[in-house]
């Protein structure tokens, strides 16, 4: 083999294999169907295992004659002659189905079900548990991996074939299988998209943890390190509990692998290691936010040492989008170039998630892309969120109400902020639109915050609209303000209660209609609510601004002592706004760490209600074991 190493265990392993391949296909000269059926169907059934195993040549090539040999040893090898050889050939049939990287992938995989399963009619508890377990396991892993169907319940028959398979794969009888099966069926539940999903993800972590009782750094230190990756993941998603603590865990088991997965040993293992352990870092809401962007920036860029465009131009992709969403995230340097990163790292993503290559992967990076734009403090403003606009728009595409309902609503809250922002064109057509997403957004949202963040938005834009009867809007913004705080709590969110009962206390002060004074006191009521959380301390500025707005209230009021109402306005009251001193300065909802998986939101000019969403991070890849390709060795 030209340029080959004899000391490359694998290079020897393709060697071995491709000299097998020669000595199978001498031996088929004389061991013919006529002579010798059964022994033909033997070296017919090793013949395509060693064409699935060879790594030369065209892949799919190779695996296709592999299920040529599979089917032609099938012709000998039936149920009533050689019923457990059957068995075994099915299963070896199956896993080549598998692999096949063309055609239909879906078929593909309809192909291998039904080869296990024809293979489980004879490879019984009874008559042959060891092989029955595997055979389990493999369908178990095939279900995962089927595209198509009811992804629920796919991974419900996979963990039931797991399960099944745990019956005879004990530690005493079979202890890596055990525990290559644990970690398969801990892989099942951390995917598992119905029922609780901190129960599913408790039930993946137990089964991680019951993996490293066997995969030890000493018997298995790839494995090993493998499943310290899945169970970094489980801890990253697990949503109960102490969040810090859950990423605390995920960075020791990211680190943990990390003395395993080098770059020398395994460069693309290590690769994505460093991009899990880059996004726990750009997730950890304690310690310095700074430091912390700063170590997720390193990890990518680690991994981009290794995903590469002509490596792995899909892994290539994701990693660059996480950068991206780390430039866009960082609070220290230059705000505009750092925005500027980001955006060259969303195009240069976008090279390789395509509306064919990667339809939802190219959809969530242009909501990043937009995200981006929106915050540009560089540069053409309204060119900018024109920009995110169209960027939002191509989202729409791809995610919609039927496909992706909550995906659909979280881009639709994007848009509306960033018409809503946009200092160009008729302002009244810009904010009906702003509110016509707002109002679609609200058809699919079920999480309470989410909604009561929604709600907020929806509410401002009414408050700001000038056209229609204004009675008629800021009697809308008053009812969406008391929908949000029905989520937004003192106890849940109090600096996010205070920021819309001051919201709210503009309404009342804005209200045409009814009795003037009423309005004004129920406005005044709701600034002092603000001021319980918006302190000197707290939320200095947000303090001042409530001040402001209280003590117009108070000069306007046409009831009481005019003296005693002038006075009641504090020092930062009769301080000047940055808004205009006629009209009420309005607060953003404080940003939260808490994320949404998916959607990011564009960030407004100070006035704009904005959903703290960061960008969605890839780092998910699912390991599952298979086993090897049974082959026969019949004696003479």
């Amino acid at each position: 083999m030209s340029g080959s190493n004899p000391d490359d265990p694998e290079q020897l392993l393709q060697t071995f294999i491709a000299l097998a391949i020669a000595y199978y296909e001498e031996a088929l000269r004389f061991s013919t169907p006529e002579a010798a059926p059964l022994d033909y169907a033997m070296i017919q059934n090793n013949l395509g295992n060693a064409y699935r195993d060879l790594a030369t040549g065209d892949r799919a090539a190779n695996l296709a004659r592999a299920i040529a040999c599979f089917e032609e040893a099938l012709r000998f090898y039936t149920p009533d002659a050689a019923p457990l050889d059957y068995a075994l050939t099915q299963n070896n049939l199956g896993i080549a189905y598998q692999d096949l990287p063309t055609a239909d992938r879906a078929a593909n995989l309809a192909r291998t079900i039904a080869c296990f399963e024809e293979a489980l009619r004879f490879y019984t508890p009874e008559a042959a548990p060891l092989d029955y377990a595997r055979t389990q396991n493999n369908l178990g892993i095939a279900y995962v991996e089927l595209p198509t169907g009811d992804r629920g319940a796919d991974l419900a028959r996979a963990i039931s074939c797991y399960a099944e398979a745990l019956r005879f794969y004990t530690p005493e009888a079979a202890p890596l299988d055990y525990a290559m099966t644990q970690y398969n069926l801990g892989n099942a539940y951390r995917h598992l998209p119905t029922g609780d999903r901190a129960a599913n993800l408790e039930r993946a972590i137990a089964c991680y943890a019951e993996t490293l009782r066997f995969f030890t750094p000493e018997a298995a230190p790839l494995d090993y390190a493998r499943t310290h990756i899945n169970l970094g993941n489980a801890y990253t998603d697990l949503p109960t509990g102490d969040r810090a603590a859950n990423l605390a865990r995920a960075i020791a088991c990211y680190e943990e692998a990390l003395r395993f997965y080098t770059p020398e040993a395994a460069p693309l293992d290590y690769a994505r290691t460093q991009n899990n352990l880059g996004n726990a870092y750009r997730h950890l809401p304690t310690g310095d936010r700074a430091a912390n962007l700063a170590q997720a920036i390193t990890c990518y860029e680690q991994a981009l040492r290794f995903r590469t465009p002509e490596a792995a131009p899909l892994d290539y992709a994701a990693t660059q989008n996480n950068l991206g969403n780390a430039y866009r995230e960082s609070p220290t340097g230059e705000r505009g170039a750092n925005l500027a990163r980001a955006i060259a790292c969303y195009a240069e993503t976008l090279r390789f998630f395509t509306p064919d290559a990667a339809p939802l992967d190219y959809a969530r990076t242009h909501i990043n892309l937009g995200s981006a734009y929106a915050d540009l403090p560089t540069g053409d403003r309204a060119a900018n969120l024109a920009r995110a606009i169209a960027c939002y728009a191509e989202t729409l595409r791809f995610f919609t109400a039927e496909a992706a309902p909550l995906d659909y609503a979280r881009t639709h809250i994007n848009l509306g902020n960033a018409y809503t922002d946009l200092p160009t064109g008729d302002w009244g057509a810009n904010l009906a639109r702003a509110i016509a997403c707002y109002e679609e957004a609200l058809r699919f949202l079920a999480a309470p915050l989410d909604y009561a963040r929604t709600q907020n938005n929806l509410g401002i834009t009414y408050a700001d609209l000038r056209t229609g009867d204004r009675a008629a809007n800021v009697a809308r913004a008053i009812a969406c303000y008391e929908q949000a705080l029905r989520f937004y709590t003192p106890v849940a969110a109090p600096l996010d209660n205070a920021a819309i009962q001051n919201n709210l206390g503009n309404a009342y002060r804005d209200l045409p209609t009814g009795d003037r004074a009423a309005n004004l006191a129920q406005a005044i009521a709701c600034y002092a609510e603000a001021l319980r959380f918006f302190t000197p301390e707290a939320a200095p500025l947000n303090y001042a601004m409530t001040q402001h707005n209280l003590g117009a209230a108070y000069w306007q009021l046409p009831t009481g002592d005019r003296a005693a109402n002038l006075a009641r306005r504090s020092p930062a009251s009769r301080r000047p706004c940055a808004s205009p001193p006629q009209r009420p300065c309005r607060l953003a909802i404080a940003r939260q760490p808490k994320a949404w998986a998916i959607c990011t939101s564009a960030n407004g000019t100070g006035r704009r209600r904005t959903p703290p969403w960061p960008a969605p991070s890839w780092h998910r890849t699912l390991c599952t074991w298979r086993r090897l390709p049974m082959s026969l060795a019949r004696p003479n």
